[in-house]
């Protein structure tokens, strides 16, 4: 599997974790340091963001990933995503 293909395996894996409300599988994906930005700009470190899909602020139901970028450069790599989220806040 490539750099770019597992970086996206775990952006995908990501959206399937928050759907399932599975936090331990969640911990694996993101890094401590990540913080999700959500679309109305609300920014939440990772606890943060654990907390409100547990306690049912969150609630993904479903998602289509429409585009990934990914951009490797040396040991870093940057990655957006384009992803639509049926979700009930």
């Amino acid at each position: 599997m490539s750099d770019r293909e597992e970086i996206v395996r775990c952006y995908e894996a990501m959206y399937d974790g928050q759907i399932r409300r599975n936090i331990p599988y969640l911990k694996k994906h993101p890094d401590e340091s990540c913080v999700l930005i959500h679309m109305n700009g609300i920014k939440m470190n990772r606890q943060e963001y654990f907390d409100a899909v547990m306690d049912g602020t969150l609630n993904y139901c479903r998602c289509m990933h429409e585009h990934e970028d990914v951009r490797i450069d040396g040991n870093y790599a940057f990655m957006g995503g384009d992803t639509k989220v049926e979700a009930v806040v």
